[in-house]
């Protein structure tokens, strides 16, 4: 199989910003990354921390989001979802920007996604970040001035790892 760059979307600015414009920023990282398929695959691990307690961290008025593959053809975008719901082990969300390279699709576009596919999850209550895992494994393989800049795009502090919410 031909290696392809999968196209990393960091829609946080948007969901933890509260803006509504569709725009984000767009990190590259190869697929076979390996410390970014550790944090997609700790994300699946503890996804049910998350989903358990959606309905009620929604209701708390916590900022909640689960980055999703969508796909076109070959391509390949991880996305992240707002307007959050879990059934019979589906999520189902709205995109929350709109794809780099993935014409049929636009921002708000639904879309379900088994949660064993999951990317990562998020949620930003009382302004303090948790889950997080790709937006970690982005921000550890960065130094200087671009760890800086990426840190203010996200707009939060990070802690030294991500945080559970049990």
């Amino acid at each position: 199989m031909a290696k392809k760059s999968l196209i990393l979307l960091v829609a946080s600015l948007l969901l933890l910003a509260g803006c509504d414009d569709g725009e984000s920023s767009v990190y590259m990282v190869p697929p076979e990354d390996p410390e970014m398929n550790a944090a997609m695959n700790e994300a699946r691990e503890t996804v049910w921390e998350l989903v358990d307690q959606l309905p009620e961290l929604q209701s708390a008025g916590a900022q909640v989001s689960i980055k999703v593959p969508v796909s076109e053809g070959a391509k390949v975008e991880h996305i992240w979802l707002a307007n959050l719901r879990h059934e019979n082990g589906m999520i189902h969300g709205n995109l929350a920007n709109a794809p780099a390279g993935l014409p049929s699709w636009s921002h708000g576009d639904p879309i379900e996604v088994p949660l064993e596919n999951i990317s990562d999850w998020m949620v930003v209550r009382d302004g303090q970040l948790y889950g997080g895992y790709t937006l970690f494994a982005m921000r550890d393989q960065m130094q200087g001035e671009r760890r800086r800049q990426f840190e203010a795009a996200v707009g939060l502090d990070f802690p030294e790892e991500p945080l559970s919410l049990n």
